[in-house]
């Protein structure tokens, strides 16, 4: 899996993330994804990364606050290492 920004990839987490925590809703996309494996190995490692951020840096992916430019900064960059950005 490849994204172009950080929250491209954070969003696609937390949909997919989302989708299978609810035992009712199957994560049909995961399921009909080309490269399944991938897609799987990609939210391991987002999960991983989201981990290794401050619990002030979560929060500020997740609903925006000022602390967001540099949350955002950071996990790009954890993200760049991996190779998950296009650019």
């Amino acid at each position: 899996m490849r994204f172009y920004r950080a929250m491209d990839a954070y969003y696609w987490y937390r949909t997919k993330r989302s989708q299978i925590d609810r035992a009712r809703i199957k994560p049909h996309s995961l399921y009909r994804a080309e490269g399944f494996e991938n897609a799987v190995i990609a939210l391991v490692d987002i999960e991983r990364m989201l981990e290794r951020l401050s619990r002030r840096e979560r929060r500020a992916l997740s609903s925006n606050t000022p602390d967001f430019p540099e949350a955002c900064g950071r996990f790009e960059q954890m993200l760049r290492g991996e190779g998950y950005l296009l650019n």
